[in-house]
């Protein structure tokens, strides 16, 4: 599991700053020199150094005019670094030791085609279920909305328009159809005979 580990400068004469820790070693001081240069005068030439070894920071004062510390509390040997840990390089310059676990990066990185197959088919799925549930909506609502406009149209027609659609329906219903039907099945003797009969004598047995 990777480590990014970083040093944020809270205040002195770099406030503001960071500096990545991506090496086993880190010298500090004001030597220009060092891997952290640190240009003022509180600050030894040869302040302080941090080492890693097995993602773990330890940071040893070297003898230094005025001393390390941290937590406001003074080093005489390495001392193991924690996440939020501040370090003071004499009295002004106070640099803050950050530490962050990358597993979520670190297995995107090695498995970059496992992951994009997983990104893939999960917006697959949510692309086909948002769809669905949208389509299924829409089917629900086409009938209602088919009706509501139905009769929207029919309320704005006047009244003798709607008196001729309801007798024109009437006419449809019970006279041309049943008519329609009786041509088809050929039932006018069989319903009309007396009626065709007195029109013209033998037209039905």
């Amino acid at each position: 599991m990777a480590i990014i580990a970083k040093l944020i400068i809270r205040s002195g004469v770099l406030a503001g700053n960071e500096k990545n820790l991506n090496s086993d070693l880190l010298r500090i001081g004001r030597d220009p020199a060092n891997d952290f240069i640190v240009d003022d005068i509180e600050v030894s030439r040869n302040h302080a150094k941090i080492t890693c070894i097995d993602d773990i920071y330890k940071i040893e004062d070297l003898n230094s005019t005025n001393g390390t510390f941290i937590n406001g509390r003074q080093i005489n040997q390495p001392e193991k670094l924690k996440d939020g840990d501040l370090i003071s390089l004499g009295e002004n310059n106070v640099l803050e030791f950050s530490s962050k676990k990358e597993s979520a990066k670190v297995e995107l990185a090695a498995n970059p085609e496992q992951q994009a197959e997983k990104k893939e088919l999960k917006g697959f799925f949510s692309r086909k279920k948002g769809e669905s549930d949208f389509k299924s909506l829409e089917i629900e609502r086409a009938p209602e909305e088919g009706k509501k406009n139905f009769f929207k149209g029919l309320s704005k027609l006047p009244t003798w328009a709607i008196v001729l659609l309801i007798a024109l329906g009437f006419l449809i219903l019970f006279c041309i159809i049943p008519l329609i039907f009786i041509e088809i099945t050929n039932q006018w003797c069989s319903l009309f005979s007396g009626f065709f009969n007195a029109i013209s004598s033998g037209v039905c047995p």
